[in-house]
């Protein structure tokens, strides 16, 4: 795919042109736009259907959570989540067939001058997701704007979000013209010849055809990782309960019949992820990655991330300072290129470094919604031997559950008996048993003296039996 179809707009390029002519869009141009459903397209059986916890699919769901919470309030007190380290995962099941457009840009109605302007403003400035947020304020848009949003959803990994506009504004398999030639772009009539052979459309069908081959090699091989993945992520099992080699006997199996690199590289995606959430040796993880990166260079987004944490935990802090550096270069807002120069400072023993970033990205954590950083600083001051501070992030993630995990969970039964709290030790314990779980050994260990505080981690990772 073309990297420059995004970032090669002129400095000097004056944009009121073509945005007087989104503005201009009107209602005669009704069937060749994109705009928002009627409501009354929605089934009225599916609307009416009562919505249960998807735990204990008896009580209803706590919508003073939100409108997609799908956990009741009961459910909700005893969650612990799993931490995954894996980046990538949720963006390659969008693509499953699951549909989850969730009209991030048909928002408002009516076509704004203003936020198509700004969001041209933000493509200059390669910041991505603030660019996906201005125009997602327009409920129709023209052709070149929609073009541009493609290139944008790609290179965020919102592969659902790019098909959507791919096959809404741009190829239909069955058109042809005149002539019986395949026609690439749906608005022929509007925008003229001249501009479905312009620079800035000439690879749309491939783009198309490449997210499709995709799209279908994930509905292939998916099922037998996402099948623990959803236990996984709630706590219903444990990465020990996971079969791992088994499951990556039968990906090699698929990878042996495998006949292109691209299901190869989505084969080695789920390998690579399954090996993730298993916590597989670390060198095995990193040859997956780099593997992947191979196999589907133009996937940033599928491996760039994973690899910069790979490399820190081998010790490859220079490879991850230039990973880190790209992933800033695609998109200057990435939050959690931050986090992973944190992490990186703290693996290298430079602690007050890795707070300040900590403590940057914590106090915009509404927005970013890195839920693991608070898992980050508790870790950093306790590795720091700030006790009582790590001791204030357990506590806030155990008030706050939907930042609570085992570790984080272990650490405060810890630090509560270590600093003499009462009964912090005993809720930890309670909590563990309405699911029918218990403290792990090593937190018993460590308060009885038995393990020190370094001994608790390995290669700059917590290590609970």
């Amino acid at each position: 795919m073309d990297d420059n179809k995004i970032k090669d707009i002129p400095e000097n390029e004056d944009l009121s042109e073509s945005v007087q002519d989104e503005a201009n869009i009107t209602e005669q141009d009704e069937g060749v736009l994109i705009t928002a459903p009627e409501d009354n397209d929605i089934d009225s059986s599916e609307e009416n259907k009562e919505e249960l916890c998807i735990l204990c699919e008896k009580n209803a769901p706590d919508k003073s959570y939100g409108e997609d919470y799908d956990l009741c309030t009961e459910c909700r007190q005893n969650l612990i989540r799993s931490r995954f380290r894996f980046k990538g995962i949720l963006a390659l099941i969008a693509v499953l067939g699951c549909v989850m457009w969730s009209c991030t840009f048909l928002a408002n109605q009516g076509t704004s001058i203003e936020a198509i302007n700004e969001g041209y403003k933000y493509l200059k400035e390669s910041k991505l997701n603030s660019a996906l947020q201005s125009f997602g304020t327009v409920s129709a848009m023209g052709w070149k704007t929609a073009r541009n949003l493609v290139d944008v959803c790609t290179d965020l990994g919102s592969i659902d979000n790019a098909n959507y506009l791919l096959t809404s504004y741009f190829y239909d398999e069955n058109a042809v013209d005149e002539n019986g030639q395949p026609v690439t772009l749906l608005w022929i009539e509007k925008i003229g010849k001249s501009d479905i052979n312009s620079s800035a459309n000439k690879d749309i069908k491939q783009t198309y055809e490449f997210i499709n081959r995709i799209n279908g090699y994930a509905n292939k091989y998916s099922g037998l990782f996402y099948q623990y993945y959803e236990q996984l992520q709630y706590g219903v099992i444990t990465p020990s309960d996971i079969p791992y080699d088994d499951i990556i006997k039968q990906y090699n199996e698929m990878e042996a019949k495998a006949e292109t690199n691209e299901e190869k590289g989505v084969i080695t995606y789920y390998k690579l992820a399954i090996s993730s959430i298993c916590n597989a040796d670390t060198k095995i993880q990193y040859d997956y990655c780099i593997k992947l990166s191979e196999l589907l260079p133009e996937c940033k987004w599928m491996y760039t991330e994973n690899l910069v944490m790979l490399s820190i935990k081998m010790g490859k802090h220079d490879d991850a300072k230039a990973l880190i550096a790209d992933l800033r270069t695609t998109n200057p807002e990435n939050a959690y290129a931050d986090l992973y120069e944190g992490i990186s400072f703290r693996y290298q023993g430079k602690y007050d470094e890795a707070m300040k970033i900590f403590e940057t990205i914590i106090a915009d954590v509404e927005n970013n919604q890195i839920l693991d950083i608070y898992y980050e600083a508790l870790v950093c001051q306790f590795m720091a031997g700030n006790y009582e501070k790590a001791y204030e992030y357990a506590t806030l993630c155990f008030e706050n559950r939907e930042y609570l995990t085992y570790d984080i969970l272990y650490f405060y039964a810890m630090l509560s008996e270590q600093l003499g709290v009462e009964g912090g030790y005993d809720a930890a314990a309670d909590l563990l048993a309405t699911n029918n779980e218990k403290l792990s050994p090593t937190v018993d260990k460590y308060i009885k003296g038995e393990i020190t505080a370094e001994q608790l981690f390995k290669n700059g990772e917590v290590v609970f039996e």
